[in-house]
């Protein structure tokens, strides 16, 4: 090869090189402004919904689900301090668009701190008081029962002395009661319902209190504590508190008619006997 042809040679690998080069970081440049947006736009939209959330939550006393971002983006451009393990969701996460990637949900809060928020209003409104601070006899029991829908409904059952009562309570009729100056059609629809209610089983308390034990409402597992749950948009979610003799304790399951687990087969069978029992 001639001196002439390699000067051209060494022309063209600069050239090209150089194209290259610019290609490599013109494209590294975009990436990285890409990235940047999403991920603006990813904390944007978290903050926004979160406002959405907090106005329901005031405006209701809403007992929903929480309303958080949904986590679609790629990891490297998720903002990261709204990305948590899977094996730390505890509660249902709403998501208003996207389909829902494991993992988005608002650091530090737990399913507790969202939905005893509603249980405790409505409980102060039935002027029960909160099972988890009563210092019950050895030989009393008082299970509650919490649904969480569109509206919170509340069961109560407690058993003094072998006699058991129970009681329901439902948040719409207070919610109602709130608003009813602003609503034309307010005074009818409370007329039609009840704020508290005492309730009779279909067919007698043993046989169902038999039927509920067996079904393991005393010795359900909290749902957070099972593994591979299933991400749910939005849904049912079911709350049980329990005071057995001054000592209490509380778990949650969330869209269970969904869930694998067997225990949450059992969860929606106690749903659907209460159901069926106080309709």
């Amino acid at each position: 090869m001639t001196w002439k042809e390699l000067k051209w040679l060494a022309l063209v690998l600069l050239i090209t090189g150089t194209i290259g080069l610019l290609f490599y970081f013109t494209r590294g440049m975009t990436q990285s402004q890409n990235r940047t947006t999403l991920k603006q736009q990813t904390i944007e939209h978290a903050e926004a919904i979160s406002n959405v959330s907090e106005n329901v939550r005031n405006d209701h006393d809403a007992t929903s689900s929480v309303i958080t971002i949904n986590d679609a983006l790629p990891s490297e451009v998720s903002a990261p301090h709204y990305v948590e393990p899977l094996e730390k969701i505890d509660f249902v996460v709403l998501s208003l668009d996207a389909p829902l990637k494991p993992g988005a949900y608002p650091q530090g809060l737990t399913w507790k701190s969202v939905f005893f928020h509603g249980i405790d209003e409505l409980t102060k409104n039935a002027q029960w008081p909160l099972l988890r601070e009563v210092g019950l006899p050895a030989d009393t029991l008082e299970v509650r029962v919490w649904l969480f829908d569109n509206f919170l409904t509340g069961f109560r059952f407690y058993r003094i002395d072998g006699k058991w009562t129970g009681l329901r309570a439902d948040q719409f009729w207070f919610i109602l009661k709130a608003h009813e100056n602003n609503m034309p059609d307010a005074a009818k629809l409370l007329a039609e319902r009840q704020p508290l209610q005492i309730v009779t089983p279909q067919t007698a308390w043993t046989s169902l209190w038999e039927k509920l034990e067996t079904l393991g409402i005393l010795t359900l597992p909290d749902s957070t504590t099972l593994p591979n749950g299933k991400m749910v948009l939005d849904g049912v979610t079911y709350v049980v508190e329990i005071n057995d003799g001054g000592h209490y304790r509380t778990y949650m399951y969330g869209n269970p008619q969904l869930q694998d687990w067997p225990e949450a087969r059992q969860m929606q069978e106690i749903i659907n006997t209460l159901e069926e029992e106080f309709q």
